[in-house]
């Protein structure tokens, strides 16, 4: 009884196989964790360093765009067209975009995650087309809040998420200052899901050191 999905003896030292495999489980840590009051890492402010920059990440299982805007702002929202959930951005970075145009059925967004166009929103030669009450600011992907600490940037979909540097606390905030402070890390290599494509093994970094 004791390895039986659900089962959890107060012997129990390590978390049991069933908890990794749960649907339930899964689902309950993108709600609570990655959607929930918490601040997740999303990129460098070096990989984004001109107006137009973007990148494209995951907070959890969400697949989320990160794009500065003109005015230098950067804002992060979810990766997912309001029309049919489709992708609206397939590439892993970019430069001087103006927007993004899903290539489902070209609803378009602007860098800060607005939809500012629908084809054929008035329909074609007076059949089809949007309702006549449909607004284009009623529609548009989750947007997350983003922070910024010493070139880092993070994002979350929480209205309840304290401000980031609460969040993490003196202790890890100071760490982060002694590292990066005043400081532009350099981005070497192009990031693709999640490893840049210069990776190596640590032993084939000491032999080219050589």
């Amino acid at each position: 009884a004791g390895n039986a999905p659900g089962a959890w003896p107060d012997t129990l030292t390590r978390v049991p196989f069933w908890a990794f495999q749960r649907d339930d489980v899964y689902a309950a840590e993108q709600e609570r964790i990655f959607r929930g009051a918490a601040w997740h890492y999303l990129c460098l402010e070096g990989d984004i360093p001109e107006p137009g920059d973007y990148r494209t990440t995951f907070v959890g299982d969400a697949p989320v765009i990160v794009a500065r805007d003109s005015d230098g702002s950067i804002n992060a929202f979810e990766n997912r067209c309001a029309h049919r959930g489709a992708l609206i951005c397939l590439d892993d970075k970019g430069k001087a975009k103006k927007d993004f145009a899903c290539v489902y059925h070209a609803w378009t967004y602007n860098l800060k995650g607005d939809l500012t166009g629908v084809a054929f929103q008035k329909g074609v030669k007076g059949k089809g087309g949007m309702a006549p009450d449909f607004k284009l600011s009623d529609h548009g992907p989750r947007k997350l809040r983003v922070a910024r600490l010493h070139g880092l940037v993070f994002g979350t979909f929480s209205d309840e998420t304290p401000e980031l540097e609460a969040y993490l606390g003196q202790e890890i905030t100071s760490r982060i200052a002694r590292v990066l402070k005043d400081r532009k890390p350099v981005v070497i290599g192009r990031y693709t899901q999640g490893l840049p494509n210069n990776w190596k093994l640590y032993v084939e970094n000491v032999k080219d050191s050589y």
